[in-house]
């Protein structure tokens, strides 16, 4: 509006013809910025699910988890020598769960970086070897208020559970030992429904018999909704990231926290099943993080994933209420100070005519004293000439009477002899 009214004001003079020319430029700079901000709506990237054929800037996966659970069971092994017959005992059965994040290849999606021909853009993406996202950099300068200066600069320019107690067996014919076995299995939350088999083979040290031992166990998610597991129908898994639309950002999961219930094989221990919180990615929820640019100001976002689970999102955005009131402040200084540039162009051009013109009247004064002094030695020159001639005729003359005085006195001479 202040620019309106100011090329309304200005109708004639150099001055206001220059501001005219440069309320105009700036007006379609700011036209241009504000159809492309729509146009992009302002966004840095885009996501959107990966087609057989689509082409973007990199892929990322989304994360999942799969259950790594770590057995450690201490087994009684008895062996009747005298029979051969090895019965075993589990004493105790551990478990350790923890998540084992992985990426989801149900999940692909492309990322497409948005330029904006107003901004300044340094955007970094990290995706690490399991295809999760580790680290997003993004920092976007409105090179606007640059433009307007540049503009108006050139204006001017130009212008633990227990363990059971042992108890030692004592028998001449029998042989006791204890072994500690451990094993690790990697279960897909979503297919638990078969139980963990492990049935490994002991015996005593030394000894060829041996027996087989049940350390399986089964697993059960306390909600089973949350994690939309199937129950027994492998074809009840939901198609995963279907419903995935575009998104001017990235995407991600959250944390859930899930109850997971272990229960061993074995008949003494099954009445005590453990049970375990991990918390997992969910597969329900998906975390949205726009990544967009800021009008008129330098706006960064630094975003951190471990495993492509967000760990901190760092956003730097000044007000761009006072950056877009400094922009006009700035022109109104820029337009306000080419009057007083094209004032003292106009003294500068006035004191440079009438140095001009001294330098002139000197130039002439020494040209007519360069000739009058030429004058003068040309005078001065004649005057010694004929100063030259006189003398020459003087001697012309008396050498002619001196010549004359000989002959006169060779012929009084003669007469006397």
């Amino acid at each position: 509006m202040t620019l309106f009214f100011l090329h309304i004001a200005c109708t004639c003079t150099l001055a206001c013809k220059i501001i005219n020319a440069l309320i105009i430029a700036m007006s379609a700079l700011l036209i241009a910025k504000f159809i492309s901000a729509f146009a992009t709506k302002n966004a840095i990237v885009n996501s959107k699910a990966l087609n057989k054929h689509e082409m973007a800037n990199l892929f990322y996966l989304l994360p999942k988890a799969l259950l790594e659970i770590t057995s450690t069971a201490k087994v009684k092994i008895t062996e009747n020598e005298t029979t051969s017959q090895v019965v075993t005992q589990v004493l105790s059965q551990e478990f350790k769960v923890s998540p084992k994040i992985i990426g989801d290849n149900n999940f692909p999606i492309a990322l497409e970086y948005k330029t904006n021909f107003l901004y300044n853009d340094v955007v970094s993406f990290k995706i690490g070897d399991n295809g999760l996202l580790s680290t997003v950099n993004t920092k976007m300068t409105d090179e606007t208020a640059t433009a307007l200066k540049s503009i108006t600069d050139a204006t001017k320019e130009m212008l633990a559970p227990t363990r059971k107690d042992i108890k030692s067996a004592v028998a001449t014919n029998i042989k006791v030992s204890i072994k500690d076995l451990t094993h690790t299995a990697i279960v897909d939350p979503n297919d638990i429904s078969k139980p963990v088999t492990w049935n490994p083979v002991v015996g005593n040290e030394g000894s060829t018999n041996v027996s087989n031992v049940d350390l399986g166990y089964g697993i059960i998610l306390e909600d089973s909704n949350k994690l939309h597991i199937p129950t027994g129908d492998s074809n009840n898994k939901r198609n995963l990231g279907s419903d995935l639309p575009n998104f001017e950002g990235i995407y991600s999961r959250p944390i859930e926290t899930n109850k997971f219930t272990i229960t061993p094989n074995d008949t003494e221990l099954k009445n005590s099943p453990s049970s375990y919180f991990v918390g997992m990615p969910s597969l329900t929820h998906t975390l949205m993080v726009p990544l967009k640019r800021g009008h008129f100001i330098e706006k960064s976002n630094n975003l951190v994933l471990t495993n492509g689970l967000i760990t901190s999102n760092e956003i730097k955005k000044p007000s761009e209420l006072v950056g877009f009131i400094s922009i006009p402040i700035d022109i109104a200084k820029a337009i306000v100070s080419i009057p007083a540039q094209l004032l003292t162009f106009t003294i500068n051009r006035t004191t440079q005519l009438k140095n001009l013109e001294t330098q002139k009247g000197l130039l002439a004064t020494e040209q007519i004293n360069n000739q009058n002094a030429q004058i003068t030695r040309a005078l001065d020159l004649n005057k010694e000439i004929k100063a030259s001639q006189a003398a020459i005729a003087k001697s012309e003359k008396e050498i002619v009477e001196a010549k004359k005085a000989i002959e006169k006195a060779v012929g009084e001479i003669g007469d006397g002899t």
